[in-house]
């Protein structure tokens, strides 16, 4: 393995005016061990085996319904089981419209399951197997149930909805579940111990960690074949995904350290130490940080991802152990295990409205998206749209489209003129779309251009690389006229703090 940059954890110094403030405080009959949100609104937590339930709100911090964890296994045929039992609900993963749940059960309680997995199991496939449970979101109904190894604990659900992938901590597998047909289809064995997963924005790779065994295992899911990541360190737990699939963001739970790996070369490139049990995490929609819960030492972490620096942290009640952010509203939902719910929010977190009005064109097709309205284009596309009192961007995901904003709500809450698209990949240089692009570098060296590419990205914007001749440039913004990149240069420069400037092709 290479060089790794490592910073060695002494404290935090609270900044001047710290930007984590907290919003309110849920309490009730919960022990929750993870909270998620669907994307929708909804927040599900789960209070596995110590309260049997699942506990949904909504952004007013309502409680909506709790979902007992007790099925009738006899009405599932696929069970194998015919009793009644109750589950202990561990984590849970979406669909990508939000209308679909998954929950992992740490173990099954009745009279048919006599011999279940535990935290200190020994690696084997001889305990009791484990269930997923199908919840449909709306109806907030349990709907089927799903068979996989020996004590799921994580699970997450390809980008492309086909798959849901559960890691079985006592049997040392994980579970491959195809979504269309409701089943397991294929259990890998991995090693021990196996805890968080992730998912590439392809959905052709997951990467599984080894809280046992100090490495990350990479998934083909295609062919179903299995490399690793080494030497990533003790104890690593939970995984996030930086943008373009390039980084990996790993907990290293037990020494309280957050890695950065860079998925190109396989390797740790960066490794802070920033508490002393860091567990769930969780990214802002700009990718420009990561919220983390320290479980010892009661705190949630504000981390920069680009160089891991800590910026911040704000106290919480005791055991803080699952975290998730709300990308609309920028509220970060924290699950503390001694029974509460914490609600904060960050002034720095980059605000997101629906637009009023969107026009999206693409070399294909033009037309007009309303609130509510799916928008799943071909291509990535990414908008600016400058103004007087600041900039606004426009982003496309698979499953919507939305604004991110520096001005006040009420300014960026104005219909939304049209704006010109930046392609990626097959679309950059194409003259029917655009032909004017504002480039913030040029290099000799590809892999030092494709460097600050990636800084761009963690920094938050979504740059494309242009090839011309013997050099390789690195754009931010392209448009059909020269007057619209005029407009929006200003702008990229302040953001960037370096000079740029537009390039006709």
């Amino acid at each position: 393995m290479a060089s790794t940059s490592s910073t060695q954890w002494t404290g935090l110094s609270q900044p001047a005016t710290p930007s984590l403030t907290l919003k309110q405080n849920i309490y009730g009959d919960i022990r929750p061990k993870s909270i998620k949100h669907s994307g929708t609104g909804r927040f599900f937590a789960q209070n596995m085996m110590y309260r049997h339930t699942i506990t949904v709100y909504d952004r007013n911090y309502r409680l909506i319904k709790t979902i007992s964890d007790r099925v009738n296994l006899g009405i599932f045929p696929e069970s194998g089981y015919q009793e009644e039992a109750n589950g202990a609900p561990v984590e849970i993963a979406f669909s990508r419209d939000g209308s679909k749940a998954w929950v992992s059960n740490f173990k099954m309680v009745g009279e048919e399951f006599r011999n279940p997995g535990q935290d200190n199991c020994i690696p084997s496939p001889n305990y009791d197997p484990g269930f997923v449970y199908e919840i449909d979101t709306r109806s907030l109904k349990i709907e089927h149930v799903i068979p996989v190894g020996c004590v799921p604990k994580y699970l997450t659900v390809t980008p492309n909805d086909q798959y849901a992938i559960v890691s079985n901590w006592c049997s040392g597998d994980v579970s491959i579940i195809d979504l269309n047909r409701g089943r397991e289809v294929r259990r890998l064995p991995i090693g021990a111990y196996p805890r968080g997963i992730v998912v590439d924005s392809d959905s052709r790779t997951a990467y599984v960690a080894l809280m046992g065994e100090e490495r990350i295992g990479i998934i083909d899911l295609s062919e179903f074949t299995l490399s690793w990541i080494d030497h990533i360190g003790q104890t690593p737990r939970h995984l996030c995904i930086g943008p373009s699939d390039r980084y990996l963001y790993v907990t290293l739970s037990r020494p309280g350290i957050i890695a950065k790996i860079d998925l190109v070369r396989k390797e740790t490139i960066l490794s802070t130490q920033v508490g002393e049990e860091v567990r769930s995490m969780a990214m802002s929609r700009d990718n420009r940080y990561l919220y983390i819960v320290d479980y010892d030492l009661n705190r949630l972490l504000k981390v920069h991802t680009e160089n891991l620096s800590l910026s911040e942290y704000i106290r919480t009640h005791d055991k803080p152990i699952g975290v998730t952010v709300d990308e609309i509203t920028g509220e970060i939902w924290v699950a503390c295990y001694t029974g509460s719910i914490q609600v904060f929010s960050d002034k720095e977190y980059p605000m997101q409205i629906a637009a009023s009005r969107l026009s999206v064109s693409t070399s294909s097709d033009t037309r007009l998206y309303r609130p509510g309205e799916r928008y799943v284009p071909n291509d990535p596309i990414r908008f600016i749209y400058g103004t007087p009192a600041g900039s606004m961007e426009v982003f496309s995901r698979p499953d919507t489209a939305f604004v991110q904003t520096t001005m006040p709500l009420a300014k960026a809450a104005a219909p939304l003129p049209s704006a010109q698209p930046s392609h990626r990949s097959s679309h950059v240089g194409d003259d029917r779309v655009n032909s004017y692009y504002i480039i913030v570098g040029s290099f000799e060296d590809v892999d030092k251009a494709r460097e600050y590419a990636a800084q761009l990205t963690s920094s938050g914007m979504n740059p494309v690389l242009l090839p011309d001749q013997n050099r390789m440039r690195v754009s931010v913004g392209s448009f059909r006229t020269k007057s619209a990149a005029e407009d929006i240069l200003p702008n990229i420069k302040q953001r960037i703090q370096k000079d740029a400037w537009i390039l006709r092709k």
